[in-house]
């Protein structure tokens, strides 16, 4: 972790940081509701690219002895090596970028920009990658949605995508509906969303079910 390194930097030894707070990547990177199980804590994209892999709180003339960084990836809970992938892709290539570049070239901007790349890359290997989820915004992911009179469903991600919809109970293909802005519903609707990346390679399908409902009676009415 990060603070053993620091205290085995200070002493004098070489070392390679696994903080597990950025580099332990079978954490969630997006909405728990919605993932493949995982452990713990959420580690986005972002989160694992913008660590600075040599510690302010290490004295400068002791630097030199941080010689590298590492990701882990625990599969207790991964009973494919889909899923593996989908936990490890794209966090390990911000790893690597981030062990080979210095601090003031890194750019999270630029890094998604070439990532578009490397998904085409991953494509061509067979690569089960993270695609971005849509999920729930300001609130977790659920797919059964009650309502009385009506209800409105915003997503966000924590990566920019694409997002298309149905709600006529057909697959979102790459030419269905855009999302652009919360979704109104005032009848019961099946609504499907997924993800597309700039290659045109969509993410799994999310099945929303929107029900509307009466109020429950109350006890004393049912007597």
């Amino acid at each position: 972790g990060e603070e053993g390194g620091i205290v085995a930097g200070k002493m004098g030894h070489d070392v390679i940081l696994v903080p597990y707070k950025w580099w332990y990547i079978e954490y969630y990177q997006s909405d728990s509701k919605i993932s493949p199980i995982g452990i713990g804590h959420y580690v986005p994209l972002q989160q694992v690219y913008d660590y600075n892999p040599v510690p302010e709180k290490l004295d400068e003339d002791k630097r030199h002895h941080v010689k590298g960084v590492q990701a882990n990836v625990w599969t207790e809970y991964m009973y494919s090596e889909e899923i593996t992938e989908w936990y490890t892709y794209p966090r390990i290539i911000a790893l690597s970028e981030i062990a080979c570049s210095p601090k003031e070239k890194k750019d999270y901007t630029d890094f998604l920009r070439r990532l578009e790349n490397q998904r085409v890359r991953m494509d061509m290997h067979g690569i089960n990658y993270f695609i971005p989820l849509p999920e729930d915004e300001g609130h977790p992911s659920c797919n059964y949605v009650a309502f009385v009179d009506s209800v409105s469903l915003g997503f966000s991600s924590p990566e920019p995508v694409k997002y298309v919809y149905t709600t006529d109970g057909t697959e979102p293909t790459s030419n269905s509906k855009e999302y652009t802005a919360k979704l109104s519903f005032r009848d019961n609707t099946q609504l499907k969303i997924r993800s597309v990346v700039a290659s045109g390679k969509m993410g799994s399908v999310r099945t929303i079910e929107i029900a509307k409902e009466d109020y429950r009676k109350s006890l004393e009415g049912l007597k």
